[in-house]
């Protein structure tokens, strides 16, 4: 099962210590060239067909080439209430690691909230829309696919 999760939602925190998440960070897939998506989507299915929750980036790329995937996809993304509270969310955590690959998400998001909110609700794709700012994503996930939690 892939998640497409939008920054912010939790799936650095959500794989950590449970081998079942794997979270595919895009950080480093960009440097590969003009490709990268290519490698890191089907990454991403493999690992799906072998059993694991895989969290990926929503960036256009990714959207688009999972849109039509044969693995089971699923959005996560805030509602669109949830904007000025989401920018807050990730200009905290800029400010608390000061490091370029938070600085560049806060940006993104700051910049681009609605179009991307907008955007992802037209998908016709299974999704988890956060309605607030407390959740526990590991287990929504879980609860979406009917799997045990550990």
């Amino acid at each position: 099962m892939i998640i497409m999760g939008y920054p912010g939602v939790g799936k650095t925190f959500a794989a950590k210590d449970d081998y079942r998440f794997i979270d595919l960070d895009s950080h480093e897939w960009k440097d590969i060239g003009k490709d990268w998506a290519k490698h890191y989507c089907r990454l991403a299915e493999n690992l799906s067909k072998q059993g694991y929750f895989v969290l990926v980036s929503t960036h256009p790329e990714v959207k688009n080439r999972l849109s039509v995937s044969r693995e089971k996809v699923c959005l996560c993304y805030p509602s669109p209430y949830l904007k000025d509270q989401w920018i807050q969310r990730l200009y905290n955590r800029y400010q608390n690691l000061k490091n370029a690959r938070t600085h560049n998400a806060w940006k993104r998001v700051s910049e681009h909230f609605d179009e991307d909110v907008a955007y992802m609700r037209g998908l016709q794709m299974r999704e988890i829309v956060l309605t607030g700012m407390s959740y526990n994503l590991k287990q929504l996930i879980v609860n979406l696919y009917d799997a045990p939690i550990w």
